[in-house]
């Protein structure tokens, strides 16, 4: 979403009044999806922590605890600034948790490209 915020621009310095609601509204809408995304990182990570991982995944896996932690302040951070080194940042904390959560169920996972116009990297099982 920050990519798409960043990409969001007027047509001069002083746009039409018509350009200038169309540029509002299509940041307000790609903020209120930020947001929407934010909610569910922390929702899912909470989910993981309180629910699936137990004291022999904290106790296998030392650097979990601190992952879901650093993960779930860099999803606030992320949603109350625009900052792709932040959202960067998160997606690998992130990637690092799910690579620990197929390992606790003893199953093998991958980075591969997304097939989302980011082009950035996905953890999915093997």
């Amino acid at each position: 979403m920050n990519q798409l915020i960043d990409e969001v621009s007027a047509s001069s310095s002083e746009p039409p009044f018509e350009e200038r609601k169309k540029i509002i509204s299509q940041v307000s809408r790609l903020t209120h999806v930020k947001e929407d995304h934010g909610k569910l990182v922390e929702e899912e990570l909470g989910t993981l922590q309180n629910d699936y991982f137990k004291e022999e995944h904290f106790k296998k896996f030392p650097k979990l605890k601190s992952l879901l932690e650093k993960a779930t302040a860099l999803s606030v951070k992320t949603r109350q600034n625009i900052d792709m080194n932040a959202a960067q940042e998160l997606l690998e904390t992130v990637m690092q948790v799910s690579e620990i959560f197929y390992k606790s169920k003893g199953l093998e996972s991958a980075r591969v490209k997304a097939p989302y116009p980011t082009g950035l990297n996905i953890v999915v099982q093997q």
